[in-house]
């Protein structure tokens, strides 16, 4: 496919020079009289220079996504290449792990492309309606890579409205019978990559999950939204007293009950409520241990006002439910949400709920979702592992 010329203003092309990846509408000068809604282009700066070469969409906010800076073509050779190089880094990283992202879009050099590897099973979302342009050469290029037996298209989530995208969910090569059984550091998980939420597993804490087993021997730990159960079951991996796991979702009590028997645990309970509820009705000190690993609160930065109240608020209540020296680990998953204003919005947590909090540990997302420091947006996971202290006024 041969990209048509677009041009766009001198900082967005100063932009693109120092590595992000994204150009928006606005920025966007000239286009190419026969540019087609959805495309692959040659961007140039206001000089006529050749920048790079990215996929286009004419109704998306992010109108261009970069996939090279260099003179080459963008064909299944370019996919092939930029996969091969994405599981070379994650073997590196991860050698023996069953379950891993393989790709990870813009910091893989493939935007809008999300691939998950659960043992001899490739997940995919695609997020952009440009990615479906190398729709072929991708799975190709998979197929040729790992071979694997299935691999399933998961496009299910919120943000695919923002580029004009209906959910799909299919398996587009190969054949699979049912969900999968998956092992991540010695805890198995049911996976569903039809039926589950995103296309599994939620990779990104798998680092964090395995931290938290160092607080939890004979502790009593509450996992709150806790989807398929990671982090609780991580505790009970590492020998808690008992946990209890809450989620609003049947579907998601179902898998936690699922992944238990797997796992052979039995000191746990599972509680479908709203997690918000669950830690308001909690018997102040009655937990050792507490996870808050919720969605999204700002999905977009009109949220940010809204988020910085609701991380606030539960984080506040939940460092009041905490036993004294127990542990509070606490997410946020919106890159909206800067790690300067997460941990000020659980300095506030901690001045209103009138505890002394000890930081222990930063935690963000695993190696296999990369983050670019040329592309801060890449950077949207942060995790806390804070300890509640005796209060001394």
């Amino acid at each position: 496919m041969q990209p048509k010329p677009v041009t766009v203003e001198g900082r967005a092309a100063r932009k693109v020079v120092a590595g992000h990846p994204w150009l928006y509408a606005n920025e966007v000068t000239s286009r190419a009289p026969d540019l087609a809604d959805v495309d692959l282009v040659l961007v140039h700066d206001p000089d006529g220079k050749p920048l790079a070469t990215g996929t286009y969409h004419k109704h998306s906010l992010i109108q261009i996504r970069v996939i090279t800076r260099r003179a080459e073509a963008v064909d299944g050779d370019l996919v092939a290449r930029r996969l091969d190089a994405a599981l070379a880094r994650r073997r590196a990283a991860y050698p023996d792990l069953q379950c891993l992202r393989l790709v990870h879009g813009e910091c893989d050099g493939l935007p809008g492309l999300v691939a998950d590897v659960y043992g001899d099973v490739v997940v995919i979302e695609l997020n952009t309606q440009g990615v479906f342009l190398l729709l072929d050469e991708i799975l190709d290029g998979l197929e040729a890579l790992l071979a694997p037996r299935a691999i399933v298209l998961h496009n299910t989530s919120s943000a695919l409205s923002y580029e004009h995208l209906e959910p799909r969910t299919e398996v587009l090569r190969g054949a699979l019978d049912g969900p999968l059984e998956v092992d991540e550091w010695g805890v198995k998980y049911r996976v569903d990559p039809i039926g589950g939420q995103k296309t599994g597993l939620f990779l990104d804490q798998k680092e964090n999950r395995r931290l938290l087993r160092r607080w939890c021997e004979d502790r009593t730990v509450w996992d709150v939204f806790a989807y398929a159960g990671g982090w609780g079951l991580n505790a009970l991996a590492a020998g808690a007293r008992h946990v209890t796991f809450v989620d609003s979702s049947a579907a998601a009590c179902d898998q936690i009950h699922a992944n238990l028997e797997l796992n052979g645990f039995t000191n746990a309970t599972v509680v479908q409520a709203n997690g918000f509820d669950a830690v308001r009705e909690m018997e102040p000190g009655a937990v050792d241990v507490l996870v808050l690993d919720p969605p999204a609160f700002a999905k977009t930065k009109k949220d940010i006002t809204a988020a910085r109240r609701a991380y606030t608020d539960i984080n506040r209540v939940g460092l009041q439910r905490l036993a004294e020296f127990g542990i509070l680990a606490t997410s946020t998953c919106s890159h909206h949400i800067s790690p300067e204003l997460f941990d000020d919005i659980l300095g506030r947590a901690a001045f209103h709920s009138r505890q002394r909090v000890e930081l222990l540990v930063e935690g963000g997302q695993s190696l296999d979702h990369p983050c670019h420091l040329e592309y801060p947006e890449s950077r949207y996971l942060k995790t806390r592992f804070l300890r509640k202290l005796p209060y001394h006024p």
